[in-house]
């Protein structure tokens, strides 16, 4: 469990058994820890998405944005640890094939 707020991080991870963490590096570099979900704001998803991957942390990567999504498949799917759901965004676009 990770937030920047120490207090609130240590008190909430005791109470479900889990291992606080003050920073998402930290979490990252645990050989502990296998898997992260992603409860942030949208705009960092893609980065920490491919931060995890390439942390060698299984990820389920949700983004709005289709760069996001593009930025995810370029860089971390490769490395065969994420899982992308809920990608929807809007790109008038793909209106002409509806």
């Amino acid at each position: 469990m990770c937030d920047v707020d120490d207090e609130r991080v240590s008190e909430l991870a005791e109470q479900v058994g889990a291992k606080a963490f003050t920073s998402f590096d930290e979490v990252l570099d645990d050989s502990n820890v296998g898997a992260v979900d992603l409860p942030t704001p949208p705009f960092l998803h893609a980065e920490q998405t491919i931060a995890a991957a390439q942390a060698g942390q299984h990820v389920e990567a949700v983004t709005l944005h289709k760069e996001g999504v593009n930025q995810i498949v370029d860089e971390a799917v490769p490395s065969d640890r994420v899982w992308l759901s809920n990608n929807n965004y809007y790109d008038a676009s793909h209106e002409d094939g509806l």
